[in-house]
C-alpha cells in the first residue's frame, strides 16, 4: 500500500464527511474500531483507524481565530462548540 494514496483517500473522505450531515451521522454510529474500519472501507478509504484519527487531528490543529482570541483574552476561559458542519474529530 502506498502511503500517498492512503492520505489522499483520507483527505477526500474527510471533506465528504465535513460536507454531509448523513455521513457525519453514519460516522457517529461507528462506535468502535471494527465499525469505523467498515465505515472507511464502505466509503473507499483504505486507511486504518490510527491513520484516519491522526489525519483528522492534523486537520483540527491550526491557528486560533480572532473570535477565539477574544474568548481567552484576560484569562477568562469560555468553552464553545464550533460546528459549521461538525468536525469529524468531534465525532471520534
Amino acid at each position: 500500500m502506498e502511503r500517498k494514496s492512503t492520505v489522499k483517500s483520507i483527505e477526500v473522505l474527510y471533506n465528504e464527511i465535513a460536507g454531509s450531515a448523513e455521513l457525519q451521522n453514519e460516522l457517529k454510529a461507528a462506535s468502535d474500531e471494527t465499525k469505523l474500519i467498515e465505515f472507511l472501507k464502505k466509503h473507499g478509504c483504505d486507511a486504518d483507524v490510527k491513520e484516519f484519527k491522526a489525519f483528522v487531528r492534523s486537520q483540527s490543529e491550526g491557528e486560533i481565530e480572532d473570535d477565539d482570541t477574544a474568548a481567552i483574552a484576560g484569562g477568562v476561559t469560555i468553552l464553545t462548540t464550533y460546528s459549521p458542519a461538525a468536525s469529524p474529530l468531534e465525532i471520534l
